[in-house]
């Protein structure tokens, strides 16, 4: 397993699950998003793929409690949430499964040079995911930082097995949230890319 960074193991005592615990995940298709904000994106999933667990990653405690507010007041049984850092996440505590769907829609771009350091897509974790995805799974990555579009770049051709494809046009609705419209206003240019999960 890769060493946990120091920002990962400041998360690891606030890991929570609404529900908890969760239900059994072992053989049932499941659908990632981390970082759902508002849950603009997450209830959409929910309600377009009922047959699915969508498991969120919110490491925000006052987001993930109005989530949690949301999800019950929405009835949606088929919302899964955790509570903690993404990368201690998947490492330790949904390190057993795969997905078939991975989204990860404008995370933090820490725009300083200083802070790039935290940036959630670089190639370690983006081969970590590819473990945690069925073949032919794809990752669906946004942002509206035009420099942290081009570090994913080049993050993303150090991970082959990752394979590029057009099929981020079958989500249109990944620029129709709450934030994105308001960056969208803002004169801020949205850029999305999709990968298919090919051999590791």
């Amino acid at each position: 397993m890769m060493p946990l960074s120091s920002l990962e193991k400041a998360y690891i005592p606030q890991i929570e699950t609404h529900p908890a615990p969760l239900p059994p995940l072992k053989n049932h298709p499941l659908i990632l998003e981390i970082g759902p904000g508002r849950g603009d994106f997450l209830f959409q999933l929910a309600e377009e793929n009922p047959r699915h667990f969508i498991l969120a990653i919110e490491y925000k405690n006052r987001r993930y409690e109005k989530l949690v507010q949301r999800i019950e007041k929405r009835r949606l049984a088929n919302v899964l949430l955790v509570k903690g850092e993404a990368r201690f996440v998947l490492k330790s505590y949904l390190k057993d499964i795969l997905f078939e769907k991975v989204f990860i829609l404008f995370s933090d771009p820490w725009p300083k040079k200083r802070h790039a350091k935290h940036r959630l897509i670089e190639a370690e974790f983006l081969s970590l995911l590819s473990r945690l995805m069925c073949p032919g799974g794809e990752l669906i990555v946004t942002t509206d930082d035009e420099s942290y579009a081009q570090w994913m770049q080049r993050e993303f051709e150090k991970v082959p097995c990752l394979l590029p494809t057009d099929k981020k046009d079958q989500y249109p609705t990944i620029f129709e949230t709450f934030y994105a419209q308001k960056w969208k206003g803002e004169g801020r240019s949205l850029n999305a890319f999709c990968f298919v999960n090919g051999p590791y």
